[in-house]
């Protein structure tokens, strides 16, 4: 019998005090807003098999609440945590400026002060994708952060960094990819949705 496709949904956390600024690793509670976010992107979707997410609560906390909603497994992995920004962390991105601009356009050469490499952060972003497909599965929603979504994204699209930024990940936006068996398996993008107005 042939392999099934997988098909992945990645859901970035919704609205959250402190939104504007670098949260990294912070973990602020999601706002109501964050809430009703999350709630529209999967609305109309219960069939997942189960639900991955980062152990910060604006993504943990409504993971948790759909997994035990829909009777399915909620796993915890901390490799889709965001991105650890050092002394960036909690500052607003305008106040950043160029050293934004610069991390964005190339995050290897120019990666916040005392935060995490962007090497490292592929590198456990990749692992967690590989553990995805590995397990078995083939509907699995992803709760997590845009950092994550970005670098997998431009992996699996094979988008420059830079170009990643084109992409509009807003809170509560919902990416579904079809993984067609291989090798090497076959990615789509088959859906990309942005903050709903």
């Amino acid at each position: 019998m042939a392999e099934e496709r997988c098909r992945v949904d990645l859901l970035r956390h919704g609205r959250c005090a402190g939104g504007g600024h670098l949260l990294g690793r912070s973990d602020p509670d999601l706002l109501a807003e964050g809430w009703r976010q999350m709630a529209q992107a999967v609305a109309g979707t219960v069939d997942w098999e189960c639900v991955l997410s980062s152990p910060l609560q604006r993504c943990r906390a409504f993971a948790a609440a759909l997994a035990h909603r829909l009777g399915v497994p909620l796993r915890v992995d901390a490799d889709w945590s965001e991105l650890d920004f050092g002394a960036w962390e909690g500052r607003a991105a305008e106040e950043l400026g160029a050293d934004l601009a610069r991390f964005q356009a190339d995050p290897e050469r120019h990666p916040p002060p005392g935060g995490e490499p962007f090497a490292a952060a592929r590198a456990r972003v990749l692992a967690a994708w590989q553990r995805v497909l590995a397990s078995g599965a083939t509907r699995v929603l992803v709760v997590t952060h845009g950092g994550p979504i970005r670098i997998l994204l431009s992996e699996l699209l094979g988008l420059p960094w830079a170009r990643t930024w084109q992409l509009r990940i807003d809170p509560g936006a919902r990416s579904r990819l079809l993984v067609h068996p291989g090798p090497p398996p076959l990615v789509e993008l088959v859906e990309h949705r942005g903050l709903a107005p």
